[in-house]
């Protein structure tokens, strides 16, 4: 664990002193720190990342020798500054005043970040290991693509709830998490520490953002930090007007106050029956969706630079050079390449914002920004095109979720709440450039109600969340002059309790949910495949979120969880109807793991209730490879010799590459054995 603990550091001082050295007369001390935990670990993962690519697995020495060029490099990039130091320069990081607000909103989500994390997180309890909320769906997917890398060599990347279709879905976070398992920590430490790390980053550079959009405008000192920290909290406990609900229910149930409290059993922050969606940030994004721990801090840090451009062209008489700022929008491009392997929905918002700012204020500068931004993510995007293209991703949905509403308006004022409503006011008090700069952000949110970018229209929600990130930044700098320069503080109390008030009921209902993730059963059976299988053998299973074999043993499985492969744009009804037929011990069920190359078959509760599954076919046709009082799995490749199309000493590249090519010629090969006349598997499907 220790060895884990160094690369995190090492990286984080590393990235500290790489944005030191390229924006230290735009950020200050706790900028810095902050930048740079982001920045360095994202720059360390991709490293070890491209190494265990090359090398075609993620091994012990690999790891250890990436935290020793960490460490090299840090030591390179600090030595300069350590030199002026002894020589009596001032210290390189210093205290200032102006960040008292900074350490209030840090000291008041740090408690939170860490009682939800390392409760949702893997945390260990009777029977099995445990999650809750959200986490509970999309952490199997997320140990899921580390388990892969670490014990199933998955490089490159295969989509391993289809295979083998390519992982398209951003994997660096979750690569991330399989390298510091190979450094010696658990996945819970893992998980939890770069999540409670990454949550606080997040949460400070929202704080700095908001700070420096309101020193802007004129604000005094005591005003902004006030300002900024109200904002913080108005973002991360957003939830719109679902506490309605909550008074309403626990009137219904004639129990005391803190009684109900206690057993809160709703997230009100998402009641699709009331056609409420706009679930809270900590509880629906940051804490299940891993991938969003590096992506909006990257759009916070994008923003800061983009406003900080905005401000001195706003501050030039003749509205700035054509060309100026582009020294501080390089860095941004820079950031926003690498987001396609990070955040995808983040790369498209920022990209969005620029064109928008740039229509807005038309600048030369911005190619600064767009050649990098898009130099860095076009490989990526060239291998997704096919696939956005064939899945048909996007579509027009006029109004998002809330297009069969009666009633449009309200529909909006249910979902974000009361900084809807003040969101006009706030506005009109605001500078005249910062109006405008809001306004890119107002047609970002125009273009997420119009477009859906992806299977599930839900994933908009993504988009949206950055207009709002910059209302909360307005609202609050209102409510704060409501209650300072107009002395209305009981009325700004309201509102800004009517704000958050279905965030803190949402955080609550997340901290008292607890599900059982994974059982004792499971987690014994997927110790036993990681230690008797290949990395690459290929299972069937049922098409579950907790699958022990896909999520802890990193194997690869014929057809997983339908919601991932919808979501994901990944056309899996054909292969579907196979597996049915399988389980049910069909007259072509041998003949179908054959053509698959299936190695083993797993049978549990899930495979005899869902698909009705025939153990007695099993038994009679295949060795038991393991059995346990809830699971067996059935060694089928030693019933039917190799696999079809397949050689099992085949290095990985070129296993991957072999059996898509024989899945890939299913067709052609059904057609050839209908002309034949011998095909027992097509005369049934007539």
């Amino acid at each position: 664990m220790m060895t884990a603990l160094l690369f995190l550091v090492g990286s984080a001082l590393a990235g500290i002193a790489l944005v030191r050295r390229t924006l230290r007369g735009l950020l200050d001390s706790a900028e810095q720190c902050l930048w740079g935990l982001v920045t360095g670990w994202m720059l360390a993962t991709l490293c070890g990342y491209l190494l265990a690519r090359v090398a075609g697995q993620l091994s012990y020495t690999l790891a250890v020798s990436l935290v020793v060029a960490t460490w090299l490099a840090a030591i390179l990039l600090w030595l300069p500054a350590l030199m002026r130091l002894k020589r009596g320069a001032r210290p390189v990081l210093s205290w200032r005043s102006v960040d008292a607000g900074l350490c209030l909103v840090l000291a008041l989500f740090a408690p939170i970040y860490v009682q939800l994390f390392s409760t949702r997180m893997l945390q260990e309890g009777q029977g099995g290991l445990y999650s809750g909320g959200s986490a509970w769906y999309d952490l199997p997917w997320h140990l899921a693509i580390s388990s892969s890398f670490l014990y199933g060599q998955n490089f490159p990347p295969v989509y391993t709830p289809f295979p083998p279709e390519p992982l398209l879905y951003p994997y660096l976070p979750d690569f991330q998490t399989a390298l510091l398992v190979t450094l010696g920590m658990d996945f819970q430490h893992a998980l939890v520490v770069t999540g409670v790390a990454l949550t606080l980053a997040l949460t400070g550079l929202f704080y700095t953002l908001a700070r420096r959009v309101l020193r802007a405008q004129g604000h005094g000192s005591a005003l902004v930090q006030a300002s900024a920290a109200l904002a913080t909290i108005l973002f991360l406990l957003n939830g719109g007007l679902g506490f309605i609900y909550f008074f309403e229910h626990w009137r219904e149930s004639k129990q005391g106050f803190f009684e109900f409290w206690s057993r809160l059993g709703v997230n009100y922050a998402n009641l699709p029956g009331e056609q409420i969606s706009w679930t809270n940030i900590v509880v629906d994004t940051l804490l299940p969706q891993r991938t969003s721990l590096y992506g909006i801090p990257v759009a916070l840090m994008a923003f800061t630079l983009f406003a900080a451009a905005w401000q001195s062209w706003s501050e030039s008489e003749d509205g700035g050079e054509r060309w100026a700022g582009w020294r501080v929008l390089l860095p941004a491009g820079v950031l926003a390449g690498l987001l396609p392997l990070f955040h995808t929905h983040t790369y498209m918002a920022v990209g969005l914002v620029s064109g928008f700012l740039f229509a807005l204020r038309p600048r030369r500068a911005w190619l600064a920004f767009w050649l990098p931004a898009v130099l860095l993510a076009l490989p990526h995007f060239l291998s997704l095109t096919g696939h956005v293209a064939a899945s048909g991703f996007m579509r027009f949905q006029p109004g998002w979720r809330g297009h069969n509403a009666t009633n449009w308006p309200l529909y909006w004022v249910r979902n974000v709440g009361v900084p809807l409503l003040l969101v006009a006011p706030a506005w009109a008090t605001a500078t005249r450039p910062w109006r405008r700069f809001y306004l890119a952000f107002v047609c970002l949110f125009a273009v997420s109600l119009l477009v859906v970018f992806t299977p599930n229209d839900y994933d908009n929600i993504k988009l949206m969340y950055y207009w709002y990130a910059l209302t909360c930044i307005l609202v609050a700098s209102w409510l704060v002059r409501l209650a300072s320069i107009q002395r209305q503080r009981f009325l700004a109390f309201l509102l800004s309790l009517a704000c958050i008030a279905s965030g803190l009921l949402a955080l609550q209902y997340e901290n008292l949910d607890r599900k059982l993730l994974f059982s004792d059963y499971e987690l014994n059976a997927a110790r036993f495949v990681r230690e008797h299988t290949t990395p690459r053998a290929l299972f069937l299973t049922a098409p579950t979120v907790h699958q022990p074999i896909l999520s802890l043993a990193g194997r690869p499985v014929l057809r997983g969880d339908t919601a991932w492969l919808w979501s994901h744009g990944y056309e899996f009804q054909k292969r579907e109807a196979d597996v049915k037929r399988i389980y049910a011990g069909d007259t072509d069920a041998i003949e179908l793991l054959r053509y698959y190359g299936v190695d083993f078959v797993y049978l549990s509760a899930a495979e005899k209730g869902g698909l009705y599954a025939d153990q007695k076919f099993f038994d009679q046709n295949f060795p038991v490879f393991y059995q346990s009082p809830e699971i067996n799995i059935y060694d089928t490749h030693r019933r039917m010799g190799r696999r079809r199309g397949v050689q099992i000493t085949l290095r990985p590249s070129v296993e991957c590459r072999v059996r898509g090519h024989a899945l890939r010629e299913r067709g052609a090969d059904a057609r050839q054995r209908r002309a034949r006349g011998d095909d027992r598997h097509a005369r049934r499907r007539r």
